[in-house]
C-alpha cells in the first residue's frame, strides 16, 4: 500500500490544526445506553474470499454472534476481503451482512485489505451505508482509515464520554532489509492522535476522556506482557513492526488509551496489561482460520465516564472468561482461587509496625540473623525513605491489611534489593536476593476482613526501592491506602 507521509502534516498538528471530519450528520449516533454501558463487538480476520461454503459459514457465525450479544457498535479490525477478484462485489457482500444486522459499524484496513481493493474506492463504498460510522481520515496522514469515533452520554447530552480512535496500521515494509517486514503506526498519526486526545481533554475539564483504540498489526509491546499479566490463548509469536515508533508511549503518556484492540494473529487471542494499557487481540471471526480458537469475535463494554471496562470473547455456542480493567483480574480468576478466611481480630489502629536494622545482608533470610542497630516504631505505611543509613539496612513491617470486599486481589512489590511478602502467615511474593529493581506479582482470594500483612525487605548496596501495591476488581492498582493498615 502506498504510505503518505508529507511534512504538512506534522507542521499543522504542532500547530494545533485539525482535519475537517468526514463524518456526515446522517452517520448513526453512538451513545452510553441508560443502565450507562456501551457495547462494542468486534470482528477481525474474515478473510471473505468468494468460497461459497466458507462465505456461508462466516456469514452463520457472524449473525449468530451479533444475535447473541445485541451490541451497540461493530467493530470490524481488518483482513476483511482476502481474492482479489470481483473485489469490490465481494465488500458488498459483507456490507450486506452487517448492513441486515441495523447495528452502526465501523472498519479499520489489515493489511491484505489494500493488497485485495483499492482502499480508497472500499471507504466511498462504506460512506455511502447507512449503518457504517467512519471516516476516510484526513488525506495528509499515512494511510486511510484513521478517525475518531464519540460516544456521548447517556443523558442525551452532547457531552463526549468515550472516544474510539481508528487506524491504518498499514501493509508490509518496502525497505524490509532495513525496517523489519511488517509496517508501524506514522509519526503523522502519532502527531493527530496526540492532538485529537489534547482536544477532548480540553473539552473535559483538563481530564482525559476514556478510550480505546482499534487497529489491526498488533504493537511490539505486546510481547512484553508477563504471563502472570496474561490471559488467554498465546498460539504463535506476535506478528508485530520490529520498529517501535513509540505509539504506545504516547498513549500511555495521554493517559487516556484504556485498551488497544488488534487482529492480525489469528492463534492469539490473549489480553494482558503492559504498565496501565490492556493490549489485547480480538477472536478470529473467520471460519476456519484460527487453528486452536473457536471463531468468533470480542465483546468490549466501556462504561460511562470511568476508565473502566469489560471484556470476553464470544462465539456462536459459549462466552469465555470474562477479563476486568483495570485490575486485570477474571472471572477464571474468581473461580480457581480458594479464598482465605478473615481473621477474628479488630484492630483500631492505623499504622505498620517496623522494624529496622543494619548489616551486610544477602537475603532477606540475613536480616534476623545479623542485623544490628535495631529500632522500632510505627509509620502509615511501607516506607523505606526514613532510613538512617544510605546502603546495608533492612526493614520488617507488620500489621493487617483490611479487605474491603471478598476478590481476587493482585499484590504486586517493586524492590531494588530483596523482598517478600506474606499474607496470613503464606509466603506469596519471592522477590529476594540483591538485584536491581524488579517487579513480581501474584494473585491470592481473600474474603472480607482483616488479614495479616507482612513484609521483609533489605538494601544492599547503591539504588533503593520498595513499593507495594493491591489492585482488585474494583480497586485500582496502586498502594494500599493507609486508612486500611492497621497495627498488629
Amino acid at each position: 500500500m502506498k504510505r503518505i507521509a508529507i511534512l504538512f502534516t506534522s507542521i499543522m498538528v504542532l500547530l494545533g490544526c485539525t482535519a475537517q471530519s468526514e463524518q456526515t450528520s446522517s452517520q448513526p449516533e453512538l451513545r452510553f445506553k441508560e443502565d450507562g454501558t456501551f457495547k462494542i463487538l468486534q470482528l477481525s480476520d474474515p478473510h471473505w474470499d468468494g468460497a461459497p461454503e466458507r462465505n456461508a459459514r462466516l456469514e452463520e457465525i457472524i449473525t449468530k454472534v451479533v444475535d447473541k450479544e445485541n451490541p451497540d457498535f461493530i467493530m470490524l479490525t481488518g483482513d476483511v476481503v482476502l481474492n482479489p477478484n470481483e473485489v469490490m462485489s465481494q465488500w458488498k457482500d459483507v456490507i450486506n451482512i452487517l448492513e441486515s444486522t441495523s447495528i452502526p459499524y465501523s472498519v479499520v484496513p489489515g493489511n491484505h485489505d489494500p493488497e485485495c481493493a483499492d482502499m480508497d474506492e472500499v471507504y466511498d463504498l462504506l460512506l455511502q451505508q447507512p449503518h457504517f460510522i467512519g471516516e476516510k481520515g484526513p488525506e495528509e496522514l499515512t494511510g486511510i482509515g484513521n478517525f475518531a469515533l464519540e460516544v456521548k452520554a447517556s443523558d442525551g447530552s452532547d457531552k463526549t464520554q468515550a472516544v474510539m480512535y481508528c487506524f491504518d496500521s498499514g501493509n508490509i515494509s518496502s525497505s524490509r532489509e532495513d525496517y523489519g517486514y511488517y509496517y508501524w503506526l506514522e509519526a503523522d498519526q502519532i502527531d493527530w492522535y496526540k492532538a485529537r486526545s489534547r482536544e477532548y481533554k480540553a473539552a473535559n475539564g483538563n481530564k482525559p476522556v476514556p478510550s480505546v483504540a482499534f487497529f489491526h498489526i498488533p504493537l511490539p509491546e505486546y510481547n512484553y506482557i508477563r504471563p502472570i499479566d496474561r490471559h488467554g490463548f498465546f498460539g504463535e509469536r506476535v506478528c508485530c513492526p520490529e520498529i517501535n515508533s513509540g505509539m504506545y508511549f504516547s498513549m500511555s503518556r495521554m493517559g487516556d488509551i484504556m485498551g488497544t484492540f488488534v487482529g492480525h494473529d489469528h492463534n492469539n487471542d490473549f489480553i494482558g496489561k503492559f504498565f496501565n494499557i490492556a493490549l489485547a487481540y480480538g477472536r478470529t471471526t473467520g471460519w476456519g482460520l484460527s487453528r486452536e480458537c473457536e471463531a468468533g469475535g470480542r465483546v468490549i463494554i466501556l462504561k460511562e465516564g470511568k476508565h473502566q471496562f469489560e471484556t470476553y470473547n464470544t462465539t456462536p455456542d459459549k462466552t469465555e472468561f470474562t477479563y476486568y480493567y483495570p485490575s486485570g483480574i477474571t472471572t477464571k480468576d474468581k473461580e480457581q482461587y480458594a479464598y482465605h478466611p478473615a481473621l477474628d481480630v479488630k484492630p483500631t489502629e492505623n499504622g505498620l509496625k517496623y522494624t529496622y536494622c543494619e548489616g551486610n545482608f544477602l537475603s532477606t533470610d540475613d536480616i534476623r540473623k545479623i542485623g544490628k542497630n535495631h529500632q522500632s516504631g510505627v509509620m502509615p505505611n511501607f516506607d523505606i525513605t526514613k532510613a538512617a543509613a544510605k546502603d546495608h539496612f533492612a526493614y520488617i513491617f507488620e500489621g493487617y491489611v483490611n479487605i474491603t470486599e471478598s476478590d481476587v486481589y493482585i499484590f504486586y512489590i517493586n524492590s531494588d534489593d530483596g523482598a517478600k511478602l506474606y499474607i496470613d502467615g503464606e509466603l506469596l511474593l519471592d522477590n529476594d536476593g540483591s538485584h536491581g529493581t524488579d517487579r513480581k506479582g501474584a494473585k491470592i482470594g481473600l474474603e472480607k476482613g482483616f488479614h495479616e500483612i507482612r513484609v521483609d525487605y533489605f538494601d544492599d548496596y547503591a539504588e533503593e526501592e520498595l513499593r507495594v501495591r493491591m489492585t482488585s476488581t474494583n480497586i485500582p492498582l496502586g498502594k494500599i491506602d493507609d486508612k486500611n493498615l492497621f497495627i498488629k
